[in-house]
């Protein structure tokens, strides 16, 4: 499953339990609440057994107060329908790597997080933590 909305970009990897977003540009809060929207939509069948969540960052610009706030929700949103675990994909986007982490800590969110180069290393992490 894709679907696009402005700046962000969803696929569903149904088969791993995997849900992926990106976003390319400039994001705001109406596109971040049709992400979260999306994104509870399919995991909301995987709450009992959890699921683990992908996030490109690599190509986003940094985003306003506003849209952080939102994204903060998101994070809290997406523990409460049984993430167990968030991979960020951040290669050379230092800027956004440390608000995404800012968000993250502020949710207060409990799941595992981490950091990576690349989309392989991200999945096959994720894949790990869902068994």
């Amino acid at each position: 499953m894709h679907a696009f909305h402005g700046a962000q970009k969803v696929h569903v990897f149904s088969e791993k339990r995997i849900i992926k977003s990106c976003a390319v540009g400039e994001t705001n809060v109406e596109e971040i609440k049709w992400l979260s929207d999306m994104i509870l939509k399919y995991a909301t069948e995987w709450k009992e057994a959890g699921w683990g969540y992908l996030v490109g960052i690599g190509e986003m610009t940094p985003v306003k107060a506003e849209v952080s706030a939102e994204l903060v929700n998101l994070h809290k949103a997406v523990e409460e329908v049984g993430c167990k675990a968030i991979a960020f994909v951040d290669p050379d986007n230092f800027v956004i790597a440390v608000q995404a982490k800012r968000h993250q800590k502020k949710s207060k969110a409990g799941y595992l997080e981490k950091h990576f180069p690349s989309e392989e290393a991200a999945i096959e992490w994720l894949e790990k933590m869902l068994q």
